[in-house]
């Protein structure tokens, strides 16, 4: 499957502002909570092309838990989308390498600084347009009781709020909906 223009156009960004390691063009990557009870996948741009609920009964015992259920499924999600980059990314090669070195202990840190200091001019202000850091993001439902934030950096945990007394009263297509406006309302983050 390939990606709309937006898609495109943010993958692009991902790849400027983080590097092409762990941004490639992949097909959507599914991802589910340790339980099974909920599902996110999420294309080659990080967004959310469907959120869905397996379990309706494990997830909604207590705000808790239907927040750990879905942020760990956002996790898994983008930890195989994040993988499956790597195996296709022009840095494979070095990647393995690494990893070789690590195995015979021979690896040697770079400076954590340097990355950063790449894309900043003399003064250290960010050149080119370039940001080293994309904005994190949040968004909430159209009725106000459910909320996510969504991570900046390249693996950020993504983070949900859910009002308690609704989610004891409200549907599985009510949650799912509320979900999916929330991550719409966080900005690029659907399709």
């Amino acid at each position: 499957m390939s990606l709309d223009l937006r898609g495109q156009e943010r993958l692009q960004r991902l790849q400027d502002d983080l590097g092409d390691t762990y941004f490639q063009e992949v097909p959507p990557q599914q991802g589910k909570d340790d339980g099974d009870r909920v599902s996110v996948t999420l294309d080659a741009a990080v967004r959310f092309t469907e959120v869905r609920i397996d379990d309706f009964a494990g997830v909604r015992t207590t705000s808790r838990s239907f927040a750990e259920a879905f942020e760990q499924a956002y996790a898994a999600a983008d930890g195989l989308r994040a993988q499956r980059s790597a195996e296709l990314s022009p840095r494979r090669r070095e990647l393995e390498e690494r990893v070789e070195s690590l195995r015979r202990g021979t690896f040697r840190w770079r400076d954590p600084w340097e990355r950063r200091r790449r894309g900043l001019d003399a003064n250290g202000r960010p050149v080119n347009g370039s940001r080293l850091r994309p904005a994190s993001a949040s968004g909430s439902s159209e009725n106000g009781y459910l909320s996510v934030s969504l991570p900046g950096g390249r693996f950020g945990a993504m983070k949900v709020r859910i009002d308690e007394v609704w989610l004891h009263s409200a549907s599985v297509r009510n949650i799912e909906q509320a979900m999916r406006e929330a991550i719409i309302n966080a900005g690029e983050w659907a399709v």
